[in-house]
């Protein structure tokens, strides 16, 4: 009898500290709205372009409507989230070689449309991971690499 009062003790103390703990951990949580961005970040929608103007307001006659562009041939900007899209993806995991794959994956997104931030974040994100995955390496050529991926990712975040 007395052990089970003690167990019970013990199980009452234990959720009394459990509802004190996430009451702490409510506390120290931001506020909504001032949640910084996410390290790793998907684009889903590609971007819609100004219009410069129309040939009405300029007073020159209307152009003839353009082509619309092939089908099967996807846009830079939507190549670029489909590789983002799969670098992140590929960011999951530690295996070097899959780290490897989304850097280049990354650079080509950031070729493809070197205006997108998210881009260049997630870039500077995939060196980091890809560096961690190099440093402990018994190899010196992949420890150095290690630091110049570091470098290359800290130079992304800087907006070069």
């Amino acid at each position: 009898m007395r052990a089970a009062l003690v167990i019970a003790s013990l199980g009452l103390v234990g959720l009394g500290l459990l509802v004190v703990a996430q009451r702490f951990l409510d506390e120290l949580q931001a506020p909504p709205g001032q949640t910084p961005p996410p390290l790793l970040a998907a684009v889903d929608e590609p971007e819609v372009a100004p219009s410069v103007g129309s040939a009405a307001s300029s007073g020159a006659p209307p152009e003839e409507p353009q082509q619309p562009a092939a089908v099967d041939e996807p846009s830079a900007r939507a190549r670029a989230l489909a590789k983002n899209k799969t670098a992140l993806g590929l960011l999951e995991g530690e295996d070097p070689e899959e780290l490897g794959e989304a850097v280049q994956l990354l650079e080509e997104c950031r070729e493809l449309d070197p205006a997108e931030a998210v881009f260049r974040r997630n870039l500077a994100v995939a060196r980091a991971a890809l560096a961690d995955a190099l440093v402990d390496s018994p190899n010196a050529d992949d420890r150095a690499r290690a630091v110049a991926l570091l470098e290359r990712a800290l130079t992304d975040l800087d907006g070069e």
